[in-house]
């Protein structure tokens, strides 16, 4: 059966590939690709995506499973972060002003891989105020990422390609989003399977060392992401 779904989605996928490449209008521009700039935007998008929402699936799963943090603190845990979110973000814009974006990007990413990697050093003995602090690390570093993401997109587009760019950056966010929790969501499931209970804190350190490398591996493509040239 999940055979046929794979077919189905490639064929799916194919289709949708070529009608937009065929579209006057398409909602997603596949021409903006041949800008390296963009290119590399995108696969920062994409890792963008699969560290906000995978780890704001993930994390309240483990310490409410793990740590044995009742609902309630488990969403107390990220009002901190939210707040140095929205504060990075603001941070986040004047840096870009002022330095090349792919330089503010590879901060974020490095800052969020550190926090995923701080995860596998906790479990059911770490505090409250432990967790809110490397939160607060991979907050900050995905407000840095937003701006400057948004730039280094366009910084080597002109025209109608601009009008373009923004929607499917977006795109590529929703999708890593959608991807990274539905793959660690899998893979989640499928250690806890294999594993015992006592090691169930192994599968959730997997996950986040996952994450860590999955932004780490980022950083090719951010620092590829020149000011000039296509």
């Amino acid at each position: 059966e999940w055979v046929l779904v794979a077919v189905a989605a490639i064929a799916l996928w194919i289709g949708f590939v070529a009608w937009e490449l065929r579209a006057p209008a398409p909602m997603l521009a596949f021409r903006l690709f041949r800008h390296r700039a963009f290119r590399s935007a995108s696969l920062v998008a994409l890792a963008y995506g699969m560290g906000l929402f995978g780890s704001t699936y993930l994390l309240p799963v483990f310490v409410q499973e793990i740590a044995h943090y009742s609902a309630a603190s488990a969403g107390s845990l990220m009002f901190f972060p939210g707040l140095a979110l929205a504060v990075s973000i603001a941070v986040g814009g004047r840096l870009t002003d002022r330095l090349e974006p792919r330089f503010v990007m590879i901060a974020g990413l490095v800052l969020f891989a550190v926090s995923s990697a701080l995860f596998v050093w906790t479990g059911d003995g770490t505090s409250f105020w432990v967790f809110v602090a490397w939160i607060l690390v991979g907050r900050i570093g995905l407000g840095l990422l937003i701006p400057a993401l948004n730039v280094g997109a366009v910084q080597a587009l002109t025209g109608d390609e601009l009008a373009y760019a923004s929607s499917a950056v977006n795109f590529l966010r929703q999708l890593g989003g959608a991807a990274g929790v539905n793959l660690l969501a899998v893979f989640l499931e499928q250690r806890l399977h294999v594993l015992d209970a006592a090691q169930a804190p192994r599968a959730f350190h997997e996950c986040f060392i996952l994450v860590a490398i999955a932004f780490a591996v980022a950083i090719i493509p951010a620092w590829s992401a020149h000011r000039t040239g296509s």
